[in-house]
C-alpha cells in the first residue's frame, strides 16, 4: 500500500480516536463518568456514519468522502478533555467544545500526515458543528461543516426521540434543567414562525427547548437528512411529548409546511 492509500483510509483515524478517547473511558474514576465518556464515544461514531452516508449521498469522490468521515469522526473530540476538566458537557458553564476539539486535534496532531488544507477544512468542520450558525463560512470547508452538522443533528434526533418516547425517570440534565410548564415562549413561538434557530438564552420552559429542537429543520443542508428524519419519525416522537397543546398544532402546521 502507498502511502497516499493509507493516509487516506478512514481506518487508520478510527484507531487515532479509539486510542485517544480510551484514555479518558480508562482513567474515568467513577462509573458515571465512564458512562459519560462511553455516550460520547458511541455518539461521535454514529456521526461519523451519518456523514459517510450525507457524503454518499451526494455522490462525492473517494477523497472528499474521506474528509467528511474525518470531520464527523473528530467533531465532539474536545468532548472528552472538556468533561474531564470541567465535569460538565454544558458550554455555558466550561467554554465551547468545538473549539477546545479544534484546539486538541492541533495539540495532538492527530491530522499532520494530511495536506494542510484537509487539516483546515476539518479544523473549520469541527469548529462550526455546534454553534447556532456557521462563522467560518470558507468555500472549501463550508461544505464539509454542512455534513457535520447534518450529521449531528440526526443522531441528537434520534437520542431525544428515544428518550421522549420513554417512561423512565426524567433527565435533568438532557432536559436542560428546565421546567415542564404547559406553554412555549412568546419569543421562542416567534423564532419558530420565522423559521429561525432559538438560541438556548432564550428558553423558559422545556417546551421551549423541545421548540428548539424542532427548529434545528430549518438548518438541515441535504435531502438526505430531512428524508432519513421523516422516516424514522423523530419529529414526530417530539411533537407528541409537548404538553402544550394549541401551540403544537401550529408547530406541526409549519414543519409539514417546511418539509
Amino acid at each position: 500500500m502507498c502511502l497516499k492509500d493509507k493516509i487516506y483510509n478512514i481506518s487508520t483515524y478510527l484507531e487515532v480516536f479509539t486510542a485517544y478517547t480510551d484514555i479518558f473511558f480508562c482513567e474515568a474514576e467513577n462509573p458515571q463518568t465512564k458512562e459519560n465518556i462511553k455516550l460520547k464515544i458511541d455518539h461521535s461514531l454514529r456521526v461519523f456514519k451519518n456523514a459517510q452516508k450525507i457524503a454518499k449521498s451526494l455522490n462525492l469522490d473517494n477523497k472528499s468522502l474521506f474528509v467528511a468521515e474525518l470531520a464527523g469522526l473528530f467533531h465532539d473530540i474536545g468532548r472528552f478533555e472538556q468533561f474531564t476538566r470541567y465535569n460538565t458537557f454544558k458550554d455555558d458553564d466550561s467554554l465551547y467544545h468545538g473549539k477546545l476539539g479544534e484546539d486538541v486535534l492541533k495539540k495532538e496532531r492527530f491530522l499532520s500526515n494530511l495536506e494542510e488544507n484537509i487539516q483546515k477544512i476539518v479544523f473549520d468542520a469541527v469548529y462550526n458543528h455546534g454553534l447556532i450558525r456557521i462563522e467560518r463560512n470558507n468555500e472549501a470547508s463550508l461544505l464539509y461543516s454542512k455534513i457535520v452538522r447534518d450529521a449531528d443533528k440526526i443522531d441528537i434526533f434520534r437520542i431525544v426521540a428515544k428518550y421522549y418516547k420513554s417512561s423512565g425517570p426524567r433527565n435533568i440534565a438532557l432536559e436542560y434543567g428546565l421546567k415542564d410548564d404547559p406553554y412555549i415562549s412568546d419569543t421562542v413561538m416567534q423564532k419558530f414562525k420565522d423559521k429561525n434557530l432559538v438560541d438556548k438564552l432564550e428558553l423558559r420552559t422545556l417546551n421551549d427547548f423541545k421548540a428548539m429542537q424542532l427548529a434545528w429543520i430549518f438548518d438541515l443542508n441535504f435531502e438526505f437528512t430531512k428524508e432519513y428524519i421523516q422516516k424514522k419519525a423523530y419529529l414526530d416522537a417530539v411533537l407528541d411529548s409537548i404538553t402544550a397543546t394549541d401551540q403544537k398544532e401550529t408547530l406541526k402546521l409549519l414543519i409539514s409546511q417546511s418539509m
